[in-house]
């Protein structure tokens, strides 16, 4: 029983805690109901620890006890109010682990008696969830089921995996100033000069020596008087 701390109080809602995680324990079938009650004893004392003292003399079964506990110690008025606060309003907290959200709604309804239906249930919990989980479900169909409730959350689940995958990856080639990515080299195929050509023919610009259409109306085709080539490299 080292999985389940002590009941340190014997107000409805630690016992409740308790008795949720003890069954939970339960379910996993390590031993008869006699010694799994005897491994209890240690972690409870006064009412409780008379009432689980009782249910071995009298032998009853651990089903037998939970709705002897339920009598006991959750009077109608208390399961009222604790069906209020803990099903009913009790709102899903940003961080908090979605699963352990709806395990906790759907333990504390059975142990409760809350008599709805499963659809019921599921739509309560839905209406409770964080809005930031709500955003992330709004391309999901609407479960009817607890299994298909599970689904969907596994679904929302990977997609903020993915999501902080991807914020993480683009991050990382994100420069600290933000003003670009690291590791980032100009292209190569722009030029560095970026003055426009100017054509050693005529003077004017957009167009080199090579392809000037008044080349020819020079005496000499591009040479000085006289036949001399000039000596400045043609553009």
């Amino acid at each position: 029983m080292r999985q389940v701390p002590p009941l340190v109080a014997e107000e409805p809602e630690a016992i409740l805690r308790f008795i949720v995680r003890l069954n939970e324990i339960y379910i996993l079938g390590l031993g008869d109901d006699r010694s799994f009650v005897v491994r209890i004893l240690p972690l409870v004392s006064g009412a409780v620890l008379r009432f689980f003292g009782d249910y071995l003399r009298n032998g009853r079964t651990w089903e037998q006890c939970k709705v002897e506990l339920l009598r006991e110690f959750f009077p109608h008025f208390v399961r009222e109010r604790m069906v209020r606060d803990l099903i009913t309003f009790d709102f899903h907290q940003q961080g908090q682990s979605v699963r352990e959200y709806i395990d906790q709604v759907f333990t504390s309804s059975e142990f409760l008696g809350y008599n709805v239906g499963e659809q019921q249930l599921v739509d309560r919990v839905i209406m409770n969830l964080h809005p930031s989980i709500l955003a992330q479900a709004a391309f999901l169909e609407r479960p009817r089921s607890r299994e298909e409730l599970y689904n969907a959350v596994g679904l929302i689940e990977e997609k903020g995996s993915v999501l902080k995958e991807r914020q993480r990856t683009q991050s990382a080639y994100v420069s600290p100033s933000g003003s670009g990515l690291l590791n980032h080299e100009p292209s190569r195929n722009v030029p560095t000069n970026s003055r426009p050509n100017k054509c050693w023919n005529c003077g004017r610009l957009g167009h080199v020596r090579r392809n000037c259409r008044q080349r020819d109306s020079i005496p000499g085709n591009g040479q000085v008087p006289g036949g001399h080539q000039t000596t400045g490299r043609e553009h």
